[in-house]
């Protein structure tokens, strides 16, 4: 039994291999489509040469990067501070309310079973 490969995954072979170490793996017997796509792409590899940006490109980009990093900084978690203690305060004094109804309550049933 023949294994079938999918196109997809020896397109992305092919690329690899152009890229990288490694055999140029080869299009299925009668694939056609396969075997122009593979052939186009040696082709395009062969005719692109690599190509370095300057020195200086590289930085003034890093320098941009890092300028956009910075300023690209929310404020809002030292804006949103004073709204999260409030919530926490509000949060206490409920807590506490709650704890001293309870405690109220209790004390009733107590006295009741008394």
């Amino acid at each position: 039994m023949k294994a079938v490969v999918c196109p997809v995954d020896l397109l992305n072979a092919h690329a690899d291999a152009l890229f990288g170490p490694g055999e140029l793996p080869s299009p299925p017997a009668g694939d056609s489509e396969s075997a122009a796509l593979m052939a186009l792409a040696e082709r395009i590899q062969a005719a692109l040469a690599p190509v370095r940006p300057a020195p200086a490109f590289v930085e003034a980009l890093g320098y941009k990067l890092a300028r956009t990093a910075v300023s690209s900084v929310e404020v809002l978690p030292s804006q949103r501070r004073p709204w999260i203690i409030r919530a926490t305060a509000v949060g206490s004094a409920l807590s506490l309310l709650g704890l001293l109804h309870f405690l109220r309550g209790s004390r009733r049933v107590l006295k009741r079973a008394s």
